[in-house]
């Protein structure tokens, strides 16, 4: 299996970072195919809104030329994308934001019967950290992605939330076991 993880943290060897190359790790020692793109290391901006993606269907067709191209087709060769984040004011860091909004032009002819998506029928899971609870913290980004995963045609895989992070040492046990769970509910058997 092809995965690609999307990290979009600022801090690349922060919290969101220690489940998921638990995760990565795992799935490479499995047999997988793992490519982790950094958003912290590429130019990304946010969508904005001109519409020139939707009349090309058979690639991206985003009118921006910046690093956005890396994203498409790391999400286009993938079996399965890990869009990985801490939680920011209740939702993605805004780095993550950006590539969630350009996400659009992996789409073309919305609200038309030539809808289609360039990752239709592929996989999508979420991973969050945060440094607070989960209850009423983090219970925006699952309804983000469910509605992004409706709109690319995509397949929800899995939501992993790692609650109560303080220091990359100290979450090292819980980031663990959620890794764990991950490759159990991921990766094929």
């Amino acid at each position: 299996m092809k995965i690609t993880t999307v990290l979009s943290s600022p801090n690349i060897k922060g919290n969101t970072s220690i489940p998921l190359k638990l995760f990565e790790d795992k799935a490479t020692a499995a047999g997988h195919e793992v490519n982790r793109i950094n958003l912290a290391k590429l130019n990304i901006a946010g969508c904005i809104g001109c519409g020139a993606c939707q009349s090309v269907a058979d690639a991206p067709g985003c009118s921006q030329n910046d690093d956005g191209s890396i994203l498409y087709q790391g999400m286009i060769d993938a079996d399965l994308t890990i869009l990985a984040t801490p939680l920011y004011c209740w939702g993605f860091t805004s780095i993550g934001q950006a590539a969630v909004e350009r996400c659009i032009a992996l789409v073309s002819g919305y609200g038309t019967d030539q809808y289609s998506s360039l990752i239709d029928g592929k996989k999508l899971a979420l991973l969050v950290t945060c440094g607070g609870p989960e209850a009423d913290n983090v219970d925006l980004l699952p309804v983000v992605i469910d509605r992004m995963t409706d709109f690319v045609k995509t397949k929800v895989a899995g939501k992993y939330i790692l609650p109560l992070c303080t220091t990359p040492d100290a979450i090292k046990p819980e980031a663990d076991k959620l890794s764990t769970k991950m490759v159990e509910e991921l990766l094929p058997k």
